[in-house]
């Protein structure tokens, strides 16, 4: 091997040791309100004063991944939302999501969603389509499950299988009496970040790191979501990630010192 070889992936080995981590994400609120316009643009993401904030455990192990949306957008296909999922050290963020709170099953179902993720439905006159979204990282991955007739009796068990209730049957008063997310204020979420002496913008969002929205994903349009009393979130510590400087340092001196031997023994031969 060359020196000029060596000192090349000596170089390409000191960036990956030093370069901070990228993706990962502390606090899910403060990093989705500052979602960048082209990226709100491209996933359909209309910026509002409330935040919806579901979360749902897709796998079972008790780690439920955070789903926030602004609140009073969405389509007939419910809203477009963004999946914060739990790492040991924080967040991974995945957008192109869209579900509506009434037509989607998170978790394992045997044969149709087997390794867990989410089943959704969107409805359409006399048949619905059923989709399977499962997230890698911060990929959405949107697979078609099948067609749901209406009007078949096996399609009529499975989505009261699936959604807890008849198909003709609105959903239960207890739906709207004790809802399954929060309802929170743009602004205070703006506090909270402006007050956080460790607030880390390089970290809260890295557009290399967000997934494609799916071709065939629905834009967001206007038809409201459930309504729900405004409430406002825990505070969340937002931490910077990144190797200590003294490493940096000696990773460098050893880089160098490195080079000039080589170098050295290479202008005696």
């Amino acid at each position: 091997m060359t020196p000029t070889k060596l000192s090349s992936l000596i170089i390409v080995a000191m960036l990956l040791l030093t370069s901070p981590s990228r993706g990962i994400i502390t606090d899910p609120e403060i990093n989705f309100i500052r979602t960048p316009d082209d990226v709100a643009a491209e996933y359909g993401i209309i910026k509002k004063d409330e935040i919806i904030r579901l979360e749902l455990d897709l796998t079972g192990d008790g780690q439920p991944t955070v789903f926030l949306a602004y609140k009073g957008t969405g389509s007939r296909g419910g809203a477009v939302w963004t999946a914060y999922s739990p790492t040991s050290r924080g967040y991974m963020r995945a957008d192109g999501l869209q579900f509506r709170m009434d037509f989607v099953r998170a978790g394992k179902v045997d044969d149709l969603n087997p390794k867990g993720g989410l089943l959704v439905l969107y409805p359409g006159k006399g048949a619905g389509n059923l989709v399977r979204y499962n997230i890698d990282g911060t990929r959405t991955i949107r697979e078609e499950v099948q067609k749901l007739d209406y009007s078949n009796p096996d399609h009529q068990q499975l989505f009261e299988q699936l959604f807890g209730r008849r198909l003709d049957a609105p959903m239960p008063d207890e739906f709207f009496k004790k809802t399954p997310y929060q309802v929170i204020e743009v602004k205070a979420i703006e506090t909270r970040a402006s007050t956080n002496t460790n607030d880390d913008t390089s970290n809260l969002l890295n557009n290399d790191d967000i997934s494609k929205a799916p071709a065939n994903v629905q834009t967001a349009a206007t038809k409201k979501p459930y309504e729900a009393k405004p409430t406002v979130a825990t505070p969340n510590e937002e931490a910077s990630l990144s190797i200590p400087w003294s490493l940096i340092v000696m990773l460098i001196v050893a880089a160098l010192s490195l080079m000039w031997l080589l170098l050295k023994k290479y202008s005696r031969t």
